[in-house]
Parts: C-alpha cells; sequence; structure tokens
C-alpha cells in the first residue's frame, strides 16, 4: 500500500473528484432543504420539556389507520366532543 500520495504510475494522487462529489451533495441538501413546504405561521408547536413521561388521561388516540379510541374503547369524533366540550381560556 502506497501511503505516499502518489497513484499507480508515481503520479500525485488528485483531490478533484472528491471535491466535486462534497460540492454535489452540498447542492443536493440546500435543493432539498428548500423544497420542503414551511409551517403556517399561526401554527404553534407544543413545549415537551415539562411532560411527565405518561399519556394524559382523558387523552384521544388516533391511531395510524385513523381509528379512534378514549380510554382504550373505540370512539368517534362526535362522541369525544360531546363528552369534552370546547373551554373558553381567554378569562
Amino acid at each position: 500500500m502506497r501511503l505516499n500520495g502518489l497513484g499507480q504510475h508515481g503520479t500525485p494522487l488528485s483531490l478533484m473528484p472528491l471535491t466535486d462529489v462534497v460540492f454535489l451533495l452540498l447542492i443536493f441538501f440546500l435543493v432539498a432543504g428548500t423544497l420542503s413546504y414551511p409551517m403556517d405561521k399561526d401554527l404553534s408547536l407544543i413545549e415537551t420539556s415539562d411532560l411527565e413521561g405518561r399519556e394524559p388521561p382523558d387523552a384521544l388516540v388516533i391511531h395510524a389507520d385513523g381509528s379512534l379510541t378514549h380510554r382504550q374503547e373505540p370512539t368517534t369524533l362526535e362522541e369525544y366532543a360531546s363528552l369534552h366540550p370546547l373551554q373558553d381560556n381567554d378569562k
């Protein structure tokens, strides 16, 4: 194994192909990052630093297949909404 930086026939190795690959990866990630849709300006994300690591007791769980459960029982959105009316927190 040659470690002196020379190729097969004694010519110096070129780093140009490596530079090209790095440049193409940089361009790819710049384009891929700008093609994603931005979030709505009205959307505010929740803070999870204060969670206790368990689900809230009255949580409505939406499964991957779209089914809903409340307290481990199948439910519909209308049934859940009738049990938990919206509260006005602006008081």
